[in-house]
């Protein structure tokens, strides 16, 4: 981190798995502190929500935030049923502490349906909730990684999710 910040590197992003579960997340929060590059961390936002890692929000640093789609569709995917809440409520404190957060969101066939609905229930939070989101990255899931050719659209259903994409970002 030392030499990132010698050499003037503009974005740190930390990523792992879950960054939150790193053993020396506060020693590198520190570091990166203060200096000339903007800092994000991404993550699922459960931890947020815990009293050990409100540490967290007192940096000035952005968020990447993995929503999955509609409540339903994203505990089923996370396979966790409170997964949604719990990301809710750590955009919530990201928003008071006025921290940026960008929603990233893979479209796949267990999720495309319910997209739209997520785009809804977030621009209700932000009016409502005063969520504070700084952009909302969708796009289709690749067959890399854990992703198989079962999760990826087909090119008709993905000309489908897009029409219907198109329709909500007009109806804004």
């Amino acid at each position: 981190l030392e030499d990132f910040n010698a050499l003037h590197g503009k974005k740190l992003i930390l990523t792992g798995g879950e960054p939150l579960l790193h053993p020396q997340l506060e020693e590198i929060l520190k570091i990166a502190d203060g200096n000339e590059h903007t800092t994000k961390i991404s993550t699922n936002g459960y931890l947020i929500n815990h009293p050990r890692f409100a540490f967290v929000l007192d940096y000035d640093i952005g968020f990447r935030v993995s929503l999955d789609g509609a409540k339903s569709a994203h505990n089923v995917i996370r396979g966790n049923p409170f997964a949604y809440d719990a990301l809710v409520s750590a955009m919530k404190k990201m928003s008071e502490k006025d921290r940026q957060i960008v929603i990233r969101t893979t479209v796949m066939r267990q999720n495309a349906s319910s997209i739209v609905d997520m785009l809804y229930d977030l621009n209700r939070m932000t009016k409502e909730d005063g969520l504070k989101i700084y952009s909302n990255n969708i796009w289709p899931v690749r067959n890399i990684g854990k992703a198989c050719n079962g999760l990826m659209l087909s090119p008709s259903e993905y000309k489908k999710f897009l029409t219907l994409y198109e329709q909500v970002l007009t109806a804004r």
